[in-house]
């Protein structure tokens, strides 16, 4: 009779083994064979990337021809914040909806500064009281001493 490891403890350290062995192969050998998969993506779209960049220039140099609105004003809220001044009339001239939109930019500004003050303040007087509260303490142990 032999005295070696039995079936069982063969099915155990297999069963042991397996996601040990599932796990190195799905993320240390995946993660390569993906990045091989990526870099041959990347070399078949390239030149189509390139093409629809450079029809999307093209395209924004024609409409730059178009536009009568000022350079600066080229974002995306500037753009929806005028458009909605006209759509919802409260503009009636370009001028007018550049005036209101510069106006409400300049008041947004005011109120971020007063915000800020308003903050400092605070912090400031949370400190006097801290600094009031010591002052308390370390009278009353000089009055007692």
């Amino acid at each position: 009779m032999t005295t070696g490891p039995g079936p069982k403890a063969n099915i155990v350290a297999a069963a042991t083994m397996a996601p040990i062995i599932f796990v190195f192969f799905r993320f240390m050998i995946g993660d390569v064979l993906d990045y091989f998969k990526r870099k041959q993506l990347i070399r078949q779209i390239k030149p189509e990337l390139i093409q629809i960049s450079e029809q999307m220039n093209n395209l924004v140099e024609k409409l730059d021809q178009f536009t009568l609105l000022p350079e600066k004003y080229w974002t995306l809220q500037a753009v929806d914040t005028i458009g909605n001044y006209f759509q919802n009339r409260r503009a009636d001239t370009l001028k007018e909806a550049i005036n209101l939109y510069e106006d409400e930019l300049y008041k947004a500004q005011q109120l971020r500064n007063h915000q800020h003050q308003v903050y400092q303040n605070e912090h400031m007087i949370k400190q006097n009281k801290e600094m009031i509260r010591v002052q308390k303490i370390t009278n009353s142990r000089l009055f007692w001493s």
